[in-house]
């Protein structure tokens, strides 16, 4: 002797049916009978389910069988938060409950299939924005008639954005409530936002200086890029921070100069980080100065009177040429050097005869030259 029990159990991810069978002698057997998914927020915005990728996979084909029972229960009035469909989009006979669901953009298109198994007229509205009230209609559709195919094609959507969508329609007959439907030909319907894409990070030196360039094909709540340096690509410091684009589809490019690099191989990182504080990192750079010389010219002191003392960095033995030109362009001074590898100091005295203002040093070193200006003042 035993009792029968069928209990139905709904949340926005499945339905269950269970058979539960209390034997008198205390043993217990449970069997679980699977039925199509009821999946979507019933008749509440606030409990719309993010698409699933995995309900297409199926397609073309039967695809994910979802149930229609909570969209098409036709005593059920639609939620009344969001804005009312325009009146071509209104299934006749009684208006039926919804069922919500959101998808995050993949593309600046998307179609929405529903395809229904049952005698029931389907129709789809899809809304941009983040809370009910507030939502904007940005299409509806409901075409197909009876047991029909409806297809709501959106344009202009903004990638890596969430929008909305519910189901709802109406039936023949109150009795008319079982049924199944699937998404199978709906494309652009993302369930995750799309990470920031880089798609190109290159380094190369100018005149002493590092510029880093880097681009990106897409971003989502990208906050900022934290730009790191190392001299043994081990060890980073940050030296550098630019703003991000937050969420953009358009592809954006970025530039940063490291102003002082060290002589030795520079190694370079880009460090992404959300406006929720999550990062990633980039791909690592490498970069060795091409130029013989770091800071080519140092002179001090700086102002000077009588007298400059010109310090040059070399990584070779070479010849090199100074010059001394005045804010004319005129060369006042010039003499030719020999460079031993590492520092050299050279002395230039007598400037007590020149006039007080800016000249300029060059170093000329194997037909690269370098200035730097100083100021003469008595």
């Amino acid at each position: 002797m035993f009792q029968k029990k069928y209990i139905i159990l709904q949340n926005p991810n499945q339905a269950v049916l269970l058979s539960k069978k209390v034997i008198v002698s205390s043993l217990l057997i449970v069997s679980i009978s699977s039925q199509a998914q009821i999946l979507g927020g019933g008749t509440m915005f606030s409990n719309a389910v993010t698409f699933d990728q995995s309900w297409i996979s199926g397609c073309p084909g039967s695809g994910t069988q979802l149930s229609n029972e909570a969209a098409f229960e036709p005593t059920t009035e639609m939620d009344p938060c969001a804005p009312a469909p325009a009146n071509s989009c209104v299934p006749p006979n009684k208006a039926a409950s919804d069922v919500w669901f959101s998808f995050i953009a993949q593309s600046t298109t998307a179609s929405i299939v529903v395809n229904p198994s049952a005698s029931f007229n389907i129709a789809i509205q899809a809304f941009s924005g983040t809370a009910c009230p507030g939502l904007t209609d940005i299409g509806c559709v409901d075409n197909a008639g009876n047991n029909g195919t409806e297809t709501l094609n959106l344009t202009g959507l903004t990638l890596n954005t969430r929008y909305y969508f519910r189901i709802f329609g109406a039936s023949n007959t109150p009795s008319n409530t079982t049924g199944t439907y699937t998404f199978c030909g709906s494309t652009g319907l993302g369930s995750t936002f799309l990470p920031v894409e880089i798609i190109s990070f290159r380094a190369f030196e100018q005149n002493n200086k590092v510029i880093l360039n880097w681009t990106t094909a897409s971003e989502s709540n990208n906050s900022y890029f934290e730009i790191e340096r190392s001299i043994n690509g081990n060890q980073y410091l940050p030296i550098g921070r630019i703003a991000g684009a937050g969420t953009t589809s358009q592809i954006t490019h970025y530039s940063f100069t490291d102003l002082a690099p060290f002589t030795a191989t520079n190694y370079y990182r880009l460090k992404q980080v959300d406006i929720d504080g999550r990062y990633k990192y980039s791909v690592i750079l490498r970069i060795k100065l091409d130029s013989k010389l770091k800071k080519a010219v140092n002179i001090s002191p700086n102002p000077v009177s009588d007298k400059i003392n010109i310090r040059i960095s070399s990584d070779a033995a070479t010849n090199g040429g100074i010059r001394i030109i005045n804010a004319s362009g005129q060369t006042i001074y010039q003499q030719s050097e020999s460079l031993v590898n590492g520092e050299n100091l050279f002395t230039i005295k007598s400037l007590q005869n020149l006039p007080n203002g800016i000249y300029t040093v060059q170093v000329e070193i194997d037909g690269d030259i370098f200035s730097t200006k100083f100021i003469i003042t008595k």
